[in-house]
């Protein structure tokens, strides 16, 4: 599968800067071609119109709010966009993690577990949230969560 050779002309220079160029963007689609060799598998569709790829926090900021600050500040993006919905996969184990998206109002929908990928990779999760009802075309899911873990808006 070709990419479409607008998507890096059209790409906002910031992000050309970053090295995003048409090889490398070839070379990236056939490793990820090769590793999901089923592109038609419904289990891999983005689990979210907003797709969160990594949050990571340095392990000596870990438990003062950083991950959910960053969470928070990725959510009201997309809603800003007006995106529906934001999804984000972690890897069995990550209990913090797991723990954090669950706190926010992400659900779980979909799990791999070890066996799925041969033993080979602890196995992953997919969450899911809903940042705006498609129905009334308000948000659902809370701008904020304040330091007291109570939402606020």
């Amino acid at each position: 599968m070709a990419p479409d050779a607008n998507l890096v002309v059209n790409m906002p220079p910031s992000r050309r800067r970053y090295a995003y160029i048409q090889p490398l963007l070839n070379r990236l689609l056939e490793r990820y071609n090769n590793v999901w060799n089923e592109p038609h598998d419904i289990t891999l569709k983005p689990s979210g119109e907003l797709t969160i790829e990594c949050v990571a926090v340095a392990p000596e900021a870990r438990g003062k709010g950083v991950g959910k600050a960053l969470m928070n500040a990725l959510i009201k993006e997309g809603k800003e966009r007006c995106l529906t919905s934001a999804g984000i996969s972690v890897t069995m184990g990550n209990e913090p993690a797991e723990k954090l998206y669950l706190s926010i109002g992400f659900k779980p929908y979909i799990t791999y577990f070890e066996e799925y990928f041969s033993g080979y990779f602890p196995g992953t999760a997919k969450y899911r949230l809903t940042l705006i009802s498609e129905d009334s075309g308000w948000q659902s899911a809370p701008a904020d969560i304040n330091d007291a873990g109570k939402w606020s808006n």
